[in-house]
């Protein structure tokens, strides 16, 4: 795998913290909306805000699982 570093205005935050800001915990978010993801690279982007890279990370861990 390898180790890419996004910059800050990636558009991939704004996706991020748009999901984020729904207000559903990761597991009602995959519920909802797993057969819509066709890929995700949501957790390779550097987030600021501790609370949304842990939700991002949750929700990852949950698709791939």
């Amino acid at each position: 795998m390898v180790d890419i570093k996004y910059e800050k205005g990636d558009s991939r935050i704004k996706i991020a913290q748009g999901f984020f800001d729904e207000g559903l915990s990761p597991e009602e978010w995959v519920r909802q909306n797993r057969d819509q993801i066709g890929c995700w690279s949501l957790d390779e982007v550097e987030y600021e805000d501790p609370e949304l890279k842990k939700w991002i990370m949750k929700v990852t861990e949950l698709l791939l699982g």
